[in-house]
């Protein structure tokens, strides 16, 4: 056996031991004769995860009951730099399972803490509405007639290119345009027959009549063409005029008045397919209408703005916002069925404000979704295929806008629920050790930067560390609770170490 072997397995772990040993002795003895130095121990324990070792070996509660009087003056000290508990209460409290249910703190509510950035915000009241010149489309009439077929309700899901009314043709001027169409296209037709005829003919012969058939075929042309183009401006489709008028040299007795083509523009996927609705029937079959009378309102609510209701002094605050593009976030509901929609930005600010109110308007664009069904579907009746939808969000709605104006850098961002607050101190729980099922929740007190409804910011100023363990909800019945046994402790003669809660 070499040297160098026999000193890799024995002397080396011996050596390595020796330090472990040496290092815990040292930190034993410093927690025992240093005050206030055990605070520090377990600070450094839980951010290397060591939390319950160290409380295992060197209770914290020691540190704060000592009896000398130096602790009494650390104790004092603490007081005033941390606005922490007075000497002699507890800054621990234990939950047995049962109270962790009831506080309804599973380990599903117990998060590390993180560092981030973190944007201030202003809130301001909104209201959902439509996109002017998206939202409501006026179908009119193309031509004067009489209504003789309505094929859809108030309500009913249209596509572009389905049929909405049939139309009978009733306008004596529509009937003859068409009769003279008809007359140039056969006369036009006429003269291409004569001219292929002299044109098998020998060049020398009836040149002159020649000469006349190439000049009125020109003419009709002309003619044709501006007889084509008065149809159209009539109103008639341009498909109907080519199948009905040039092909099968039909009259055209009735119209079909189709849903237009919906622009995309402004719709967030332009591959989306876009929910019309019929929503207004302004005529009914057997009515007679003339030239652009308002036969239906189609309604497109796939895309909505939110109009936000500001007053001047954040008018600084909205361009910040508008010229950064900062992220706004609107919430709608209650408390008991909140919606946060975020990822939304500011799209214009109105250059006036309001004489009434004084009130300045920004508006957002909102992406709206909806589910479209069958009547059959509710019916049973397989034969009804009329589709309706329902809008995941309405015209009108409130909601509440979020609007980032302000970075805070490097701080901890926790949910509102994970502080607590008691006689202008906050403080927040760390979780520090288990006995059994029980869990060893530590009070630490915070500088809160920022609070909102939802989130509480917290400054990285050392106390605590990323990488704590703290709970996210319910803290204040933690506090609570916290609060109940040191008043009853002190009431009864001190408190013990390890307080519990059933």
């Amino acid at each position: 056996m070499s040297r160098s072997w026999r000193k890799a397995v024995f002397v080396k772990p011996l050596v390595a031991l020796f330090w472990v040993v040496f290092l815990a002795a040292a930190v034993g003895l410093l927690g025992k004769t240093v005050p206030g130095s055990r605070a520090a121990i377990h600070r450094v324990a839980g951010y290397l995860r060591l939390g319950p070792v160290a409380e295992r070996f060197l209770p914290l509660e020691e540190d704060h009951h000592g009896g000398e009087g130096h602790h009494h003056e650390e104790d004092e000290e603490h007081h005033h730099e941390e606005s922490s508990p007075p000497a002699g209460f507890a800054k621990e409290i234990t939950l047995s399972g049962a109270a962790q249910r009831n506080f309804q703190i599973d380990d599903s509510a117990i998060t590390a803490v993180e560092l981030s950035d973190y944007h201030r915000t202003f809130s301001l009241p909104g209201v959902l509405c439509e996109r002017p010149g998206h939202t409501f489309i006026d179908v009119p009439s193309p031509v004067s007639g009489v209504v003789t077929r309505v094929c859809h309700e108030e309500g009913e899901v249209v596509c572009p290119g389905e049929p909405l009314f049939e139309i009978l043709l009733n306008r004596q001027e529509m009937i003859q345009a068409q009769g003279e169409y008809l007359s140039s296209l056969k006369a036009n037709e006429i003269n291409h027959s004569e001219i292929e005829r002299l044109s098998a003919l020998d060049a020398g012969i009836v040149p002159q009549k020649k000469r006349e058939l190439a000049y009125e075929n020109q003419r009709l042309g002309v003619e044709i063409v501006n007889q084509r183009r008065t149809l159209e401006l009539m109103g008639l489709p341009a498909a109907r005029i080519d199948s009905d008028l040039e092909q099968r040299r039909e009259i055209i007795q009735s119209i079909s008045v189709l849903v237009p083509e919906i622009p995309h523009e402004g719709s967030p996927d332009p591959d989306t397919e876009q929910i019309v609705t019929m929503d207004e029937l302004n005529v009914c079959v057997g009515q007679n209408v003339t030239v652009g009378e308002a036969l239906c309102h189609l309604t497109n609510l796939g895309s909505l703005v939110i109009k936000g209701r500001a007053f001047e002094e954040d008018r600084d605050r909205l361009e910040t916002a508008l010229k950064s593009r900062y992220e706004v976030t609107a919430i709608f509901g209650g408390n008991n069925s909140r919606e946060v929609v975020s990822g939304l930005w500011i799209r214009s600010i109105e250059n006036r404000v309001d004489a009434d109110s004084g009130a300045l308007s920004c508006c957002i664009d909102l992406a709206n979704r909806g589910d479209v069904y069958r009547a059959g579907d509710l019916s049973g009746n397989t034969d009804d295929q009329r589709r309706y939808v329902t809008w995941h969000f309405q015209k009108g709605e409130l909601c509440e806008l979020r609007i980032r104006y302000d970075l805070i850098p490097n701080c901890i961002v926790l949910p509102a629920d994970a502080v607590a607050s008691d006689v202008g101190e906050t403080c927040v729980f760390e979780w520090v050790g288990s006995e059994n099922d029980q869990k060893i929740w530590r009070r630490t007190p915070v500088h809160l930067l920022e609070k909102t409804k939802d989130t509480a910011v917290i400054a990285h100023d050392g106390s605590i560390f990323p990488g704590a363990l703290v709970t996210v909800k319910g803290a204040e019945l933690l506090l609570s609770a916290l609060t109940a046994r040191n008043q009853k402790a002190a009431g009864g003669g001190g408190v013990q170490h390890g307080d519990h809660v059933h």
